[in-house]
């Protein structure tokens, strides 16, 4: 059962740290998108 909850706990850190990694690259990018859109 220790196993599991280690297991779990791993997930959870590998979905955070990929979700912090999509907003940090959008919040990067999002300069970029405004330009692109008043260029439209």
């Amino acid at each position: 059962m220790k196993f599991y909850g280690e297991n779990v706990g791993g997930v959870r850190r590998k979905i955070g740290s990929t979700l912090l990694r999509i907003t940090t690259f959008f919040r990067n990018h999002d300069a970029d998108y405004t330009v692109f859109v008043r260029k439209l």
